[in-house]
């Protein structure tokens, strides 16, 4: 019987060992997994942790977004305020400082007053084309025209010299035609309305000789009539 015994082990050995030593390395997988199952958990612990931090950093982050977006906002209120205070304050200035033109005659005294003639003569501060003057649209709070619109013929009053001047007027403005022959007063009246001006008053004056001439007063219209372009008149 031990003869049988020794034999089926010399037999079976070569079948056994194999599986006795997966069962031994599958003992030393388990032990070493549950050594490392801790660190595992304390791992997977510490991410989660992270990942809260996280969360909580991104939401403070959106916090002090929201918080700047509203900081922009109210910044931009306030420079809109300032923009408009500053445009208020600039429009102010320019209508302190707003020109007063005189074409023709003689110098006249005071504060913004510019004498314009297409000569340097009788004191004129500026000689140039009364078409074509250094003078930004609307900066121009009076025009004052001396004998001389009655230079010009009706068609180039109409199309370039009156829109022109109208122009530079400012809002509110005044344009004034002094010493206009009375025969040409309808006529010029006519042209004033045509080309966008209002409140058109006429004062009659005496010159030497008992001759009649007329002062003409107008105003810019509140709607924009477009200036000429390219055209050149001369004052004859």
């Amino acid at each position: 019987m031990s003869t049988l015994k020794r034999a089926a082990r010399r037999l079976l050995r070569p079948l056994l060992e194999p599986i006795l030593r997966r069962v031994d390395e599958t003992r030393h997988i388990a032990v070493e997994l549950d050594r490392a199952l801790p660190l595992v958990r304390s791992s997977i612990e510490s991410q989660n942790a992270e990942l809260r931090a996280s969360e909580r950093h991104r939401a403070e982050l959106r916090a002090g977004l929201d918080r700047v977006q509203e900081d922009l906002a109210r910044a931009q209120q306030q420079i809109e305020a300032l923009r408009d205070e500053f445009t208020l304050a600039l429009g102010a200035g320019a209508r302190r400082e707003a020109l007063r033109l005189s074409f023709g005659g003689e110098a006249r005294d005071g504060a913004g007053h510019k004498f314009v003639d297409v000569r340097r003569a009788n004191g004129a501060d500026l000689a140039a084309e009364l078409r074509g003057l250094p003078f930004a649209e609307g900066s121009a709070a009076e025009i004052r025209a001396s004998g001389i619109l009655e230079r010009f013929s009706l068609a180039e009053l109409r199309d370039t010299v009156l829109p022109y001047w109208r122009g530079l007027l400012a809002p509110g403005g005044t344009l004034i035609g002094d010493g206009v022959p009375a025969a040409d007063v309808s006529a010029l009246v006519r042209v004033l309305e045509e080309t966008g001006y209002e409140s058109i008053e006429t004062v009659s004056r005496w010159r030497e000789g008992a001759t009649r001439a007329v002062e003409i007063r107008a105003r810019p219209a509140a709607q924009t009539v477009a200036r000429p372009r390219n055209s050149e008149v001369h004052a004859g």
